[in-house]
């Protein structure tokens, strides 16, 4: 008996100690253990203050004051309602108000009501100073900014700014002030527009007109000068004539020299010539290095002397002893007749004999278009060039340009240094204008 209670007693004590190790166990967990718990709770630490985290508020971008607005040059329909449309006095456009009173009023509200790009901007600027008008000197300030970054706050600051400056009219026109919006048009379009070096891009040349055309139309729908409504029309003939014509004198003067009168320029006289003709001091006869200069030359010119006989010789004959007779240095003319266009007609005026009139096989054959063309301040003498189709095709009858003209002996004309090219309704602007060359 003694011994079976000092056995049991022994059995007791081990299950106590192995309750408390496994109390240890649960209570003291081991290393990896206690790595992954702290994982874990860093882990839904960082979980809670993910979520705890408040996104901020998208800030609103304010509305662009020119959203909506039409873009200055645009067509709009006659009954367009102005998104800017209150007027502080009753009937602006009354006839009994001074004229320019109601110009004034009518450019300040077609500037409020359309969104106007730098270039474009640009243009009704010039036109309006070239008409005698005083642009303010905060005149479109947000008004561009705006139309050019829509929406941007920070672009839209100078708005108000915009809105104070002006554009001036004489209230007391002097009695011997013509008003005549048709002759500003013909002449801004016809020569001042190209002679500046204000505008050179392409783009600018497809936009003037409509700019200004869009404004006529604003004074005609609003009624702002009725009697000078004819006068207005007359000036809108004249920017759809130059929709077409002012890009096509930007396009036609970069289309300069064309083969057959570069060719002769290189085979008798003009700019190219010398440098065809110059024999570098360290020529030495070498076959390869004559070959490298003649591709230069070919690169730097645009033709060889060989390709420049194949293009002249059939038409003026052989090249060899053929020299230049008559030379007009920077001569201003007006195209007479195109060949080829309908409904154009030639002169009676007396015209300088050309080897292509006895040689018309070239004409025909559709490679060169003869265009005849007079002295601009002597119309009765005329003489004839030939030009390659692609670009005697983009001339039309009282087109003016300037060039260099060479009669050779046997009477052919040709041209160099073509430029100041000027569309068909041309009128020489007036010495004292403010011009910007």
């Amino acid at each position: 008996m003694a011994f079976r209670s000092k056995f049991k007693a022994q059995a007791q004590e081990m299950m106590d100690h192995n309750d408390d190790d496994e109390l240890f166990k649960q209570t003291e967990p081991s290393n990896d253990e206690q790595d992954s718990t702290n994982a874990t709770t860093i882990e839904a630490e960082s979980d809670s203050n993910v979520i705890e985290v408040k996104k901020k508020p998208k800030k609103k971008k304010r509305k662009a004051k020119t959203a909506n607005l039409p873009e200055a040059g645009s067509i709009i329909p006659d009954d367009y309602v102005e998104k800017y449309n209150e007027d502080p006095e009753n009937d602006p456009f009354n006839p009994a108000r001074p004229l320019g009173q109601r110009v004034e009023y009518a450019m300040a509200k077609y500037r409020k009501n359309h969104k106007f790009s730098i270039s474009k901007k640009n243009i009704f600027d010039d036109y309006l100073r070239f008409g005698g008008i005083n642009t303010g000197q905060n005149a479109f300030l947000g008004r561009t900014t705006g139309s050019d970054n829509p929406g941007e706050e920070l672009m839209e600051e100078d708005f108000e700014a915009a809105k104070t400056g002006i554009d001036a009219v004489d209230d007391d026109l002097d009695e011997d002030t013509t008003v005549s919006f048709s002759e500003v048009a013909q002449i801004y379009f016809g020569s001042r527009f190209i002679r500046q070096s204000k505008f050179i891009q392409l783009s600018e040349f497809h936009e003037a007109p409509g700019v200004v055309d869009a404004f006529l139309r604003y004074l005609e729908i609003r009624n702002v000068c009725p009697e000078y409504a004819d006068d207005i029309a007359k000036a809108r003939a004249i920017c759809e004539a130059a929709r077409h014509e002012l890009p096509n004198c930007k396009v036609l003067i970069n289309m300069f020299p064309d083969k057959f009168n570069q060719a002769c320029c290189i085979l008798f006289e003009g700019q190219q010539k010398d440098i065809v003709d110059f024999t570098p001091t360290w020529n030495t006869g070498d076959s390869n290095l004559e070959a490298t200069y003649g591709n230069f030359l070919s690169d730097i010119v645009g033709m060889t002397r060989p390709e420049a006989v194949a293009i002249v010789e059939p038409i003026v004959g052989k090249h060899e002893g053929r020299k230049v007779v008559n030379k007009i240095p920077m001569q201003k003319v007006k195209v007479v007749h195109v060949e080829g266009q309908s409904g154009a007609t030639e002169s009676s005026s007396t015209t300088t004999p050309n080897a292509s009139q006895s040689n018309p096989q070239h004409s025909v054959s559709g490679v060169y278009v003869t265009i005849k063309v007079c002295k601009y301040e002597q119309e009765s003498e005329q003489y004839s060039i030939l030009l390659e189709k692609n670009i005697g095709d983009r001339f039309i009858p009282n087109m003016v340009f300037s060039a260099d003209f060479y009669q050779l002996d046997n009477g052919q004309w040709y041209v160099d240094q073509v430029c100041s090219m000027f569309p068909s309704f041309y009128i020489e602007e007036g010495e004292d204008s403010d011009t910007d060359m």
